[in-house]
């Protein structure tokens, strides 16, 4: 009975965070977002947490924060205004080479993308 009382008590990011991990392990060949290196082709899987477009030069661009529980990295995909099924919510994994964004972070240029099932 405590198994389920101290599931009741803990914070809700904490449960939500936990659930990020277990959808985002289930995929295949994907590394934590904590264990990335810039410049290492790798995949990696999580939940759409935020979408940004910046409409610049007049192509676009689509920029995809994810989140798997251990970190957070981008993708962005050029001359991209959307890109169906990749919603806010949603889970996805990516594929490519990161490299260090404008501002210190990693971000995956164009990768290839597959939407992931979270349940």
């Amino acid at each position: 009975m405590t198994g389920v009382f101290k599931r009741l008590t803990e914070p809700l990011e904490h449960l939500e965070t936990q659930k990020i991990r277990k959808i985002s392990s289930t995929v295949k060949g994907a590394k934590p977002i904590a264990e990335l290196e810039p410049r290492k082709r790798t995949k990696v899987a999580g939940l759409v947490q935020n979408m940004r477009i910046d409409p610049k030069n007049h192509t676009g661009t689509l920029d995809v924060t994810r989140n798997d529980g251990t970190g957070l990295v981008k993708a962005r995909w050029s001359g991209r205004l959307r890109i169906p099924g990749i919603d806010v919510g949603r889970y996805i994994s990516v594929e490519g080479t990161p490299i260090i964004g404008e501002q210190e972070e990693l971000v995956f240029l164009n990768p290839f993308y597959e939407l992931v099932p979270s349940e």
